[in-house]
């Protein structure tokens, strides 16, 4: 454990005999793709440490559709304003890939490690980036068409469409698959993009798509 500590950037500044304490109270886990970390709704002793894999955060509706928030890749902690504030997780967890986790007892972390400075600016700077997640969402959600919705996909991701199934990109944006379907065969169709033989994406009109989306 203490060896896989030493490599994670917000634990460059502990002594060796602080990477062993923090050794004592920390889990290595592994996740198959589709495994749940937890459940929106569920309580934690541990601040989850992404340190592989892609896991994708989202709510449920009252009537059981899925709500995509954002993505999470190493190396970032994971919904620990939970921790923090000692409230239930707020949105479920699972992961697109294998991956695997770092948990951390947080009140052995809180009790010897949180004053250490450097790491504390750590964890504020992931809360800061949660909440700019959680902004954009809601910019999303508000105020996005559909057309635009996918637009911005296309443009800040488009790495995803040659690895990851349209339906699940669908749900990244919160659009029902036929919806999706249907304005991607569009831009397609108006010359706006286009698929190479490895399914990777082109864009042929960026202006285009990003004053879609852009005020």
């Amino acid at each position: 454990m203490k060896a896989v500590l030493k490599q994670i950037s917000f634990f460059k500044n502990f002594s060796e005999n602080e990477l062993d304490e923090l050794a004592k109270i920390c889990i290595h886990k592994s996740y198959e793709k589709g495994e749940m970390l937890f459940f929106e709704g569920e309580s934690s002793k541990y601040l989850h440490l992404l340190i592989k894999g892609n896991i994708k955060v989202y709510k449920t509706n009252q009537k059981g559709a899925e709500i995509f928030m954002h993505k999470l890749t190493p190396i970032s902690f994971v919904a620990e304003l939970a921790n923090f504030e000692n409230i239930p997780f707020p949105a479920s967890a699972c992961f697109l890939n294998s991956g695997e986790i770092i948990k951390i007892d947080f009140d052995e972390l809180k009790n010897k490690f949180l004053t250490k400075s450097d790491f504390v600016l750590a964890l504020l700077s992931g809360l800061s980036k949660k909440l700019i997640y959680l902004s954009e969402f809601v910019h999303n959600e508000m105020i996005l068409s559909a057309e635009a919705k996918l637009a911005k996909l296309i443009c800040e991701q488009n790495e995803l469409f040659k690895t990851i199934k349209h339906i699940q990109l669908a749900s990244f944006i919160n659009l029902a698959p036929e919806t999706f379907s249907r304005l991607l065969a569009k831009f397609k169709n108006d010359g706006i993009i286009s698929f190479n033989d490895d399914k990777s994406l082109v864009i042929h009109d960026e202006k285009y798509l990003k004053s879609l989306y852009e005020i």
